[in-house]
């Protein structure tokens, strides 16, 4: 890359010319601009394409120019095809320090494409670049460009951008493709390196290896030939003593089968006998069932009927109870019959007693007129007083009018008096009737809150009983299911343990023996199982397996206690047992090194907890075995170690020192591994039976669900009471609320009516009086007109005397009209009674009793008939019975015999089997002896071990499918090869101590062959490998020829882009923190800010980030995104003066960085920028800033303005000096 001298940095941007782009129509010269130029304008005056003009002639993209392609950029007035240009272009002027200047042309030709000018002369975009390159501007990085959103876009840049920015100043990008090559093929240099030395590592070790099975393959070719000698003869050995057991068998067998027969022929008739008897029981047994069975139907019978019996009964009572009922409703009915015959006649004497009062009133009525001194006047007397009365009339007819007046008032008054009282009286009554129903409803609604009370109570009594029924429950059932789940894991337990009934008997009857033994003997200390116990669970089987037949070892001091108890297991006829003298029993010492093999492996004896004085007898049961959680980890300790090992793993297979492996699980191993558990299986049957009477002893679900149902439906009642006894007292309430407005209203309704009434009866009594007076009056007037009458005709006053005829006249009427009533009423109730028929009445009631009777009768008829059938069906009960017991007598007869006869046929069976057993043990001796014999040949076979016939030749076994076909017969062999020594009759001591000297020859043979374990193609491997690893030694060389040269090139690659990086680094580093200060520094905070920069990793900063901190003042620590807008516009402007600072441009080309930042920080960024395009500064730069904010523009040396040309519809500039006004403050 080509560094700009520094005469060429010290350049500047004198104008630009433009012509047709995007807002700027026609030709456009803008400047000259000075060392601090601001261009201004308002929003959308064109202060951005000016800024696009300036990046454009620098080369800059047209999609970050804010168009999609070049087109875009070409003036477009106002979107239509006015003033539409098809091509543009922009010229810079750029003034060197010498006063020179080149000019940078870019032009979008009518093909849309790019053309590059300098100095008017076209020139390629490569020599276009390294001409702005060789000035410091470097075009891809924009490291003089600032555009809108490239200042937040710096803030906001992750570790990793700052590093690839950083790699974009420094120059090191460059090499970033070339690295990562050279280092992809460095990396597979070494890979291949590596595998061709790993490559001829192996070749050499397996050459090594075909030369030592090479020479063992000639030893194993000699050792296999004398192991099969040795084998013919130790099978030829085996067979011929097994046949000569074979043969002693089978005599027996022929013995055995001849008394067998005799026994079989008399158990047969027994048995026969034992089967007629079982006839006669089953036809008992049947008779039982039929009697049974008609038994069960009688009494189903019976008590079918019992119920119709109940109903009878129970109708007879209904059917009494009716008839009392009817008697006693006749015998009141006949009662009203003969009183209402009372009341008839009493009414009949009444109405005749009435009529002749009546007849009695009107004879003295006649009587009395004849009787009466009526005044009877003349006609001449007649016409005077009629005379006279007209006068009277005259005279008085205004006080008649009067009192006419007045009276129609009395008895209007008289008849709202009435009413008014009625309504008094009536509402007095409703008042008394209500306040007694008050008094009632209180005292009901006290009942009532008395009930609920009571029944709350009873209710909360439920309730409790209830929480305490459910609470037992639940602990019932809680315990239920502990115990439950208890015994099911004892179940589980014992299922675990798979312990052996026959086992456990023998080991009880060896325990039993032992157990006298250390009563008898004090040297014995007991059997080794129970001397030892296994640590963990898991090791059970593989100590069982290891321990063997030593597991029920007697454990002595000496040998002489060894011999006593041998002597006494013979004289009780005791099975033999092993004895283990821990004075002189022969054991080696363990092998330390069998502690310190790893993985899961440990010594046998480590699983065991015992005590010490016993060690010399677990060391000879258990020896230097080693035991292992896998069977692979068990081969692998066996066979592949510097020497062979006796290993065992949990699962029992048990491998060798020989390589022999043993292996699967039987019961029997099971029951022996569970014996280590016998006195936990015996506490686990305990527990079981604890349990087992615990669950006995819990309740039963079934009664407690019963009784929760019971309290359930008295809870449910006394709810309901308690709701019905709510709603009876809310109505009650209700109700008694109503009374009490209903009697408040009715005396208000009172306390009205008492005035109005008073009123009236004073308003009656002030007109009686003048009534009284106006009657006064008039009779004084009329007196005095008939004073002179009234002495000629002899009358004192003739209108007291007409008053007094009128009075008697009234009174006699009245008196008629209450006879008159009274008769009438007396007739009404004599013919009411006289309709009233009482005796249909009776005469229904004695029908009903009539028909009762009958019923009953039938009834008592139907009780006593069904009385009868249920004894004649007891009677048949019984009867039934007694058969039933009859033949169930004769079926325990029969039964009894049967019992007899098979005690016999126990006995006779018992013999058989005993013979059947012997016979069995005979047969299978036979079998066994046959099958070892087939064994052997098998495993001659297996081995391929060839053995003579009698005849000369080698015997092969013939390959047999299906062995009930074709038995196997032992074939006749020669068995010269046996020593005579060992054909004889031998024990079977002997026999064992033969057997044993054979296995050990054998197995010390075949260790040494499977020591060997040849190879035998190892002579021709060896030459194909010596072949081989010489072809890999080329490959090595030239693999690490090709690495050291890749190696060369890449870390010399490395440390060019390294040290570009570095530089770039350090220097921005050390700067960044004093251009920070001076951003923020003040008054108030002299010293500033601080600001750093760290690399995640310094050895290789390439494949990691930098971090960028910056702390403004009297802030603390945070990260970038922590701090607000203008913390990080400053902090990101420190950041790019750094920048620039290592790779100093002529120019600064900044759009509105001030965006936000206050007033306060813009003074200080301007102040910056000012500082840094005088002549003294240490890296001075032109800048060119397009700001809104006078706090910036007002420091710079020049403006141009940016407006809108409406009519043009153009952007325009116009620029001003400020120099000659002196510089800013």
């Amino acid at each position: 890359m080509a560094a700009a001298t520094p005469r060429e940095a010290h350049g500047r941007i004198d104008r630009i010319e433009l012509c047709d782009f995007k807002s700027y129509r026609g030709n456009h010269v803008i400047g000259p601009f000075r060392n601090f130029t601001a261009i201004v304008g308002p929003n959308g005056s064109g202060k951005s394409n000016l800024m696009d003009a300036i990046s454009f002639v620098l080369g800059v993209k047209s999609s970050q120019l804010r168009g999609a392609a070049l087109k875009d950029l070409v003036y477009n007035g106002d979107g239509g095809n006015s003033g539409q240009t098809s091509k543009s272009f922009v010229r810079l002027a750029y003034e060197m320090a010498d006063g020179k200047e080149v000019h940078f042309t870019r032009i979008i030709n009518a093909q849309g494409t790019s053309e590059y000018k300098i100095d008017n002369r076209t020139v390629g975009w490569e020599a276009y670049s390294e001409r702005l390159k060789s000035f410091g501007i470097m075009t891809k990085a924009r490291n003089s460009l600032v555009f809108q959103g490239d200042i937040e876009s710096i803030a906001a840049k992750g570790p990793k951008e700052l590093t690839q920015l950083i790699e974009q100043i420094s120059g090191s990008e460059a090499f970033k493709k070339e690295f990562e090559e050279l280092e992809a093929s460095k990396i597979r240099a070494e890979e291949k390196t590596s595998f061709a030395f790993t490559k001829r590592k192996g070749l050499q070790v397996e050459r090594k290896q075909k030369q030592e099975q090479k020479n063992e393959a000639e030893r194993y070719q000699r050792l296999q030939e004398d192991l099969k000698a040795l084998k013919a003869e130790y099978f030829l050995w085996q067979i011929f003593h097994q046949q000569e057991d074979m043969n002693k068998a089978e005599s027996e067998v022929l013995k055995l089968n001849e008394e067998l027969e005799e026994l079989s022929t008399t158990e047969g008739l027994i048995q026969k006998e034992i089967e007629q008897k079982k006839k006669a029981k089953a036809k008992s047994h049947k008779e039982v069932l039929v009697v049974e069975k008609k038994l069960a139907l009688k009494k189903k019978e019976i008590d079918k009927k019992k119920p119709e019996e109940v109903k009878v009964k129970e109708e007879i009572q209904r059917a009494n109870k009716r008839l009392k009922t009817g008697e006693k409703n006749l015998e009141k009915m006949k009662q009203e019959a003969e009183q209402q015959e009372t009341d008839k006649q009493k009414l009949r004497q009444d109405l005749e007693n009435v009529v002749a009062a009546k007849e009695e009133f009107e004879e003295q009525l006649k009587q009395a007129a004849k009787e009466d001194e009526s005044l009877k006047l003349l006609d001449s007397q007649l016409g005077e007083y009629n005379k006279l009365k007209e006068q009277a009339g005259a005279k008085t007819f205004k006080i008649k009018q009067d009192l006419a007046t007045k009276d129609r008032d009395h008895q209007a008054d008289n008849g709202l008096r009435l009413s008014l009282e009625e309504n008094v009286r009536e509402l007095d009554s409703r008042i008394q009737q209500l306040e007694a129903q008050l008094e009632e409803s209180k005292a009901r609604g006290e009942k009532l809150l008395n009930s609920r009370t009571e029944a709350e109570e009873q209710l909360s009594s439920a309730k409790k009983e209830k929480e305490q029924l459910v609470e037992k429950a639940r602990r019932d059932l809680a315990r239920k299911e502990h115990v439950q789940q208890k015994l099911d894991e004892i179940e589980g337990s014992l299922r675990e343990a798979k312990y052996d009934k026959k086992e456990h008997e023998r080991d009880s009857r060896m325990r039993e023996a032992v157990g006298a033994l250390k009563r008898l003997m004090p040297g014995v200390h007991g059997r080794v199982f129970d001397l030892c116990k296994v640590r963990q669970r898991k090791y059970n089987l593989a100590v069982s397996v290891v321990m063997g037949k030593n597991m029920d070892a007697v454990v002595t001091n000496d040998e002489k206690t060894a011999k006593e108890c041998i002597r006494y297991l013979k004289e009780q006829r005791i099975p033999p047992m092993t004895f283990l003298p821990l004075a002189t029993i022969l054991t080696k010492p363990v092998n330390e090194r069998l502690r310190t093999l790893g993985g899961t492996s440990r010594l046998v004896l480590d699983v065991l907890d015992y005590d010490p004085q016993y060690e010399r007898a677990m060391i000879y049961a258990c020896g230097g075995t080693v035991v292992c959680d896998r069977i692979e980890e068990a081969k692998r300790l066996g066979f592949s170690g510097p020497e062979r090992l006796k290993v065992v793993s949990t699962d029992g297979t048990l491998i060798h020192k020989s390589g022999m492996i043993t292996g699967g699980v039987t019961g029997g191993l099971e029951a022996r591994a569970s014996r280590f558990n016998a006195q936990a299986v015996e506490g686990i049957q305990q527990e079981r039976a604890r349990y087992t009477k615990e669950l006995q002893e819990i309740s039963g679900g079934r009664v407690v669900q019963v009784q929760e149902q019971e309290l359930n439906t008295r809870i449910d009642g006394l709810e309901k009471k308690i709701q019905y006894i709510e709603v009876d007292h809310k109505v009650t309430q209700e109700k008694i609320e109503k009374v009490k407005g209903e009697v408040i209203t009715l005396k208000e309704e009172r306390k009205k009516l008492l005035p109005e009434l008073n009123k009236v009866r004073q308003a009656i009594a002030a007109r009686e009086q003048e009534m009284q007076a106006l009657r006064k009056v008039m009779n004084e007037e009329t007196d005095k007109v008939f004073s002179g009458f009234s002495r000629s005709v002899g009358v004192q006053n003739i209108r007291e005397y007409e008053e007094n005829q009128l009075r008697r006249a009234e009174e006699t009427a009245k008196q008629r009209m209450t006879f008159n009533t009274h008769i009438a009423k007396l007739k009404n109730q004599l013919q009411f009674e006289e309709n009233r028929d009482t005796s249909r009445k009776v005469r229904e009631a004695e029908d009903k009793i009539q028909k009762d009777t009958e019923l009953l009768m039938k009834l008592q008829k139907r009780e006593e008939d069904l009385h009868l059938a249920s004894s004649k069906d007891l009677q048949d009960l019984e009867i039934f019975k007694k058969d039933a017991n009859s033949a169930r007598s004769r079926m325990e007869e029969l039964d009894l015999e049967i019992k007899e006869l098979g005690k016999r046929s126990h006995g006779q069976t018992q013999e058989v089997g005993k013979i059947k057993k012997k016979l069995s043990v005979k047969e299978t001796e036979t079998e066994q002896y046959r099958s070892r014999i087939k064994d052997v040949l098998q495993t001659s076979e297996l081995e391929q071990v060839e053995l003579p016939t009698s005849s000369g030749s080698q015997f092969v076994p013939m390959q047999v499918d299906n062995e009930e076909e074709a038995p196997f017969t032992v074939p006749e062999l020669d068995y010269s090869r046996v020593p005579r020594s060992k054909q004889s009759q031998l024990t079977d001591k002997e026999r064992a101590r033969v057997d044993e000297e054979y296995r050990l020859e054998i197995e010390e043979k075949a260790a040494s062959l499977a020591k060997a374990a040849p190879n035998m193609k190892a002579a021709e491997q060896f030459e194909h490998v010596k072949e081989k690893e010489s072809e890999v030694l080329e490959e090595l060389d030239t693999a690490k020829n090709d690495a050291k040269l890749i190696a060369e090139q890449f870390f010399a690659k490395r440390q060019e882009r390294l040290g570009l990086f570095t530089d770039a680094f350090n220097h921005i580093s050390s700067v960044i923190d004093p251009i920070y200060k001076e951003l923020t520094k003040s008054p108030t905070h002299p010293l500033g800010g601080t600001a750093y920069l760290s690399l995640e990793n310094p050895d290789e900063p390439f494949l990691h980030g930098i971090k960028y901190t910056a702390m403004p003042p009297t802030k603390r620590f945070r990260d970038m995104e922590q701090l607000s807008g203008g913390e990080k516009t400053v902090a990101a402007l420190a950041l790019l003066f750094a920048i620039h600072s290592f790779k100093p441009t002529p120019f600064f080309v900044l759009d509105e960085v001030d965006a936000a930042l206050d007033n306060i920080n813009v003074g200080k960024v301007a102040s910056y920028i000012r500082g840094r395009t005088r002549e003294g500064a240490d890296i001075p730069f032109q800048s060119i800033v397009i700001s809104l904010k006078d706090t910036f523009f007002d420091k710079a040396d020049a403006l141009v303005g940016v407006c809108r040309d409406s009519e043009l519809l153009s952007s325009r500039t116009l620029t001003f000096d400020l120099n000659k006004y002196g510089s800013a403050a």
